[in-house]
């Protein structure tokens, strides 16, 4: 009879994939514990941590402000959310970054020449 859960193996090759990662981003309802803690963590065991504070809640801008400057004493790079996706598609106007990423910056298109 098969197993109700996921295959042993198939958790084994997720977990082992993940830990070959070096760049992990964090994000979380409540930016001080959700995403600070799990990120300090990454970077204390060698990986980078990013955390896209406007991705992250908080129930007090003063949590949210000690939060950060948490972060950054522990070496966490604090970004947003926008930044990190073009910084992870290397190139904002490929189709995976979908409509309206970069609106403020019009494609420069070349100018048909006109035959006439």
């Amino acid at each position: 009879m098969p197993s109700p859960g996921p295959h042993p193996n198939r958790l084994k090759l997720g977990a082992s994939t993940l830990l070959r990662q070096q760049k992990l981003i964090f994000a979380g309802l409540s930016l001080e514990v959700c995403a600070a803690l799990p990120a300090m963590t990454a970077v204390s065991k060698g990986f980078d941590a990013y955390v896209p504070v406007d991705a992250c809640g908080s129930f007090s801008e003063t949590k949210h402000q000690t939060g950060i400057l948490r972060m950054v004493q522990a070496g966490v790079v604090v970004s947003d959310y926008c930044t990190l996706m073009v910084e992870i598609l290397k190139d904002n106007l490929v189709p995976e970054a979908g409509p309206g990423r970069m609106s403020s910056f019009p494609r420069q298109r070349k100018q048909r020449s006109k035959r006439h």
